[in-house]
């Protein structure tokens, strides 16, 4: 690979993921971390990358020190429902960026219960952090009017994680930064009808999982796509631990291939993971008989085999999200307007060995 071929996809990797290691990139491209560093440099120097500790960022994923309040207690609180394998990346983009703006945070784990991240977020403001990163459970399909009147309430400069307030919820908004699930999904159908696929179905669990807005979108991705609603099941399973089961897994499985589909989509990684594992246990090859996707890819190259997989951005995501809570922050101190920003970020594709064209 040439120098030229190498450092384009690096930048791809910068605007894909938000941000690069010196160590990663090294592994990647079976390279020495000194070329690595002289490809940042050379990006960094050109205005397309920022060169940070141990790596690089987008441009627009680093702080801006002279628009922040350069105090040495500038402490952030962070509330996330889990800090699972999903979050993790997300977790890691909020230090990264904390670190480099020479800010500390508050980390605190709500474990999905509403009453608990109540007490969790008064207990921090009443610490007196500057600003919090705020994961809510909101649950789209039975909205509490009592909880989004609290969010409302707030008054330390909030950015939500993967959540938001209802555009018309009537209180004060609150910003926020999610991944694009739509759009996710969107391309996971758009590679599979381009493999021929006309019967496919799609699973998830999710506890807050919005089904009203799940049924509405399959809805339109079928008939977007001219596909018969007959042969492309949907389910979404919000009890945690039946879907683990190898009962259930067959159960999906089962009803998928009783509907005709020849490819499945998997809302997450550990879900597409069990199907995998069901399906080699009940003699179905996929991607022969069946095309499986992920979604999330933190897990899917441990599929056998390594899973095709949409891709989110939480690393980049949570730089982002801190980078505009410590603008939201600035504002606030100098007594500026702080306007409230809603920001998705796009899922990407990625291909591997378990989706192919049908049987």
């Amino acid at each position: 690979m040439s120098t030229r071929d190498r450092r384009s996809r690096v930048l791809r990797l910068i605007d894909d993921d938000g941000s690069v290691t010196v160590a990663d990139l090294a592994r990647r491209f079976a390279v020495s971390e000194m070329t690595v560093r002289r490809d940042l440099e050379q990006l960094a120097a050109e205005g397309l990358a920022v060169r940070v500790r141990g790596g690089a960022t987008r441009p627009s994923a680093a702080p801006d020190m002279g628009r922040i309040a350069a105090r040495a207690d500038l402490t952030i609180g962070v509330v996330v429902p889990t800090t699972d394998y999903v979050y993790r990346p997300l977790l890691s983009g909020i230090d990264r960026t904390l670190r480099h703006a020479g800010a500390a945070s508050s980390l605190r784990v709500s474990r999905y219960e509403t009453d608990r991240e109540r007490t969790l977020v008064d207990e921090l403001i009443s610490s007196g952090v500057d600003g919090l990163l705020f994961g809510p459970t909101i649950d789209a399909d039975d909205l509490d009017p009592g909880q989004l009147d609290w969010l409302s309430s707030i008054d330390t400069p909030t950015v939500l994680l993967e959540r938001s307030l209802p555009v018309t919820w009537p209180g004060r908004s609150l910003s926020s930064i999610r991944t694009s699930f739509p759009r996710g999904l969107t391309l996971a159908m758009e590679h599979l009808v381009e493999l021929g696929h006309t019967g496919i179905a799609f699973f998830g669990h999710a506890r807050r999982m919005d089904l009203v807005s799940v049924n509405a979108l399959w809805a339109d991705l079928l008939a977007r796509f001219g596909l018969d609603a007959t042969h492309c099941p949907l389910g979404v399973d919000r009890n945690f631990q039946r879907w683990q089961s190898d009962v259930e897994a067959e159960r999906v499985l089962t009803r998928v291939r009783d509907a005709g589909a020849t490819a499945l989509v998997c809302r997450d990684d550990t879900v597409a993971l069990t199907m995998a594992h069901c399906a080699q246990r009940l003699g179905i090859a996929v991607p022969e008989d069946l095309s499986l996707i992920a979604y999330d890819d933190e897990l899917a190259t441990m599929g056998q085999p390594p899973l095709t997989a949409i891709s989110t951005p939480k690393a980049a995501l949570g730089e982002r999200a801190t980078n505009l809570l410590l603008e939201h922050v600035h504002d606030t101190a100098y007594g500026h307007t702080s306007h409230r920003v809603h920001i998705e970020l796009d899922p990407r594709l990625v291909v591997r060995g378990s989706t192919a064209p049908p049987a």
